[in-house]
């Protein structure tokens, strides 16, 4: 004669040491079923629940890492030969098993090119054990001349293997034809 409900939260830590999880409530409402009152509705009591408290010990992460998860990571391009003044656009993608709101996104440095940084677009999905994520940039790179974009790099604590995993692109050498100017 119970019904019962199952909620499930998945959070994830934002510092490290004791952490107290306050009760959560939930009030329910029990219909009487004594007498109806002019509009003929039943009367309803109201009682509050409460869960119990939980205490959990966060552990830090190791120095050099600010991510817990476990993720892949793609860079492109789409073209490595381009006219002079027309974008390059890349495209960052970070997939895998954890936060990905707490991956900053990239800024990108590019000598005699000018950098257009969409923000990055986030989703999450859940499953009853974990979060997945995708985390995604996007940029347009205008030049008059060849350049070069460096290779990025992604630092996290891999959940797998318990240990920093660092994920490093390849550099991408951009090849600008019909410039008025002479590169050496």
């Amino acid at each position: 004669d119970y019904q019962v409900f199952r909620i499930h939260y998945l959070l994830f830590a934002q510092k490290e040491g004791a952490i107290t999880i306050e009760p959560g409530r939930m009030d329910v409402g029990i219909a009487q079923k004594r007498k109806r009152d002019f509009f003929n509705f039943e009367r309803v009591k109201w009682k509050s629940l409460f869960s119990n408290e939980i205490e959990i010990n966060a552990k830090p992460l190791p120095a050099g890492a600010d991510i817990y998860g476990n993720f892949k990571m793609s860079v492109t391009v789409d073209k490595q030969k381009t006219k002079a003044n027309e974008p390059v656009n890349l495209t960052v993608t970070i997939k895998g098993i954890g936060n990905v709101d707490d991956i900053e996104e990239y800024k990108l440095d590019i000598k005699d090119a000018i950098v257009y940084a969409d923000k990055p677009q986030r989703k999450i999905y859940t499953n009853d054990k974990e979060e997945l994520g995708e985390f995604t940039q996007k940029f347009a790179i205008v030049s008059d001349r060849n350049f070069t974009i460096d290779p990025l790099e992604f630092t996290f604590f891999d959940s797998d293997e318990e240990k920093i995993k660092h994920l490093k692109s390849e550099q991408f050498n951009i090849e600008v034809t019909g410039s008025l100017i002479k590169t050496q």
